[in-house]
């Protein structure tokens, strides 16, 4: 992705953290991640091996495994500092592979899925980031993988009302309970 550009409000150090994690990813060699997960107040440090990078819906993403051998993605923009370690690890191609196969920064062997309809007035934009096509009324019907109730709830509450959970029912239900304590 040489050459991809983008604009951030924000300085978030990712260029320079970006070229540290190249070198890890090539060299093998285990980082000390600072942290900041997107809810969290504070930053965390983890000692992670990098198996690759991934510029996924207009993101760097490191694609890691940490002691517990668990793919992890992190988001660079999110990443406040990173060490070299000199540690070593043993490259896993089959994470990376899986990595890639999912084409998104997620990965999962979770097999429920969501039907989400999105209104013609989003929809355009939802199937330009998706690659779909669009329904004959200008809307868009998508599955999504769903290994995380919570991320499938602010999922479609970020949308407001262009977007409706149609299935399964346990998460229509769980959008109402949500909407009904705000």
């Amino acid at each position: 992705h040489e050459g991809t550009r983008y604009a951030e409000l924000a300085d978030t150090g990712a260029t320079s953290h970006l070229a540290t994690l190249r070198s890890a990813v090539r060299d093998h060699r285990r980082v000390r991640l600072r942290y900041r997960a997107g809810a969290a107040t504070a930053s965390s440090v983890r000692d992670l091996s990098p198996h690759s990078l991934a510029f996924a819906e207009q993101l760097w993403y490191l694609v890691t495994t940490g002691d517990d051998g668990e793919l992890r993605f992190f988001r660079l923009d999110r990443v406040e500092g990173v060490d070299l370690l000199d540690d070593v690890f043993e490259p896993n191609e089959g994470i990376a592979e899986r990595a890639r196969a999912a084409g998104r920064a997620f990965a999962s062997d979770a097999v429920e899925r969501m039907t989400v309809r999105y209104s013609p007035r989003i929809a355009r934009w939802v199937a330009e980031r998706e690659g779909k096509e669009l329904d004959a009324d200008g809307g868009l019907t998508l599955e999504h993988t769903v290994a995380d109730e919570a991320w499938a709830i602010r999922h479609v509450l970020q949308y407001g009302a262009d977007a409706e959970i149609l299935a399964p029912q346990e998460l229509r239900d769980a959008i109402v309970g949500k909407l009904a304590s705000v």
